[in-house]
């Protein structure tokens, strides 16, 4: 069986054969469903990133250590998992953007501490309930 397309100058513009304007539009439309979907493969959680560092015991990176946290001091071997335990503190105090500056620091990739700003009603409402 041949499939025989249909010269077409539709609503869309196109001058191909239907056919193969039909496959652009649908895979068009798969591509923009599934980011609508499945938007946490597309970015980070802020959450996510504030579980994750709430676990991490390990020292930090060497560059991570020269960071100077909101009191002045460096970070030094300050491990992610303290920082997050600062910011629970501050959180509870009532002090949310302090809260989220020491969590921010849990990270040092910018896309994770994005997605902590971006995220922070969840985070301080999660720093909050512990």
């Amino acid at each position: 069986m041949q499939l025989v397309g249909i010269l077409t100058f539709g609503s869309t513009g196109c001058w191909k054969s239907a056919l193969v304007c039909r496959a652009k539009r649908n895979s068009t439309f798969y591509v923009l469903m599934t980011a609508l979907v499945f938007p946490t493969t597309a970015s980070a959680d802020g959450l996510s990133v504030v579980k994750s560092c709430e676990t991490d015991e390990s020292p930090p990176e060497e560059i991570a250590r020269l960071t100077i946290l909101p009191n002045g001091e460096s970070r030094g071997s300050t491990t992610a998992a303290m920082l997050i335990r600062i910011a629970r503190q501050k959180a509870k105090e009532g002090k949310d953007n302090e809260a989220i500056e020491w969590a921010l620091l849990c990270e040092f990739e910018s896309k994770e501490q994005d997605a902590i700003r971006r995220d922070s009603g969840a985070v301080l409402e999660y720093l909050k309930q512990r």
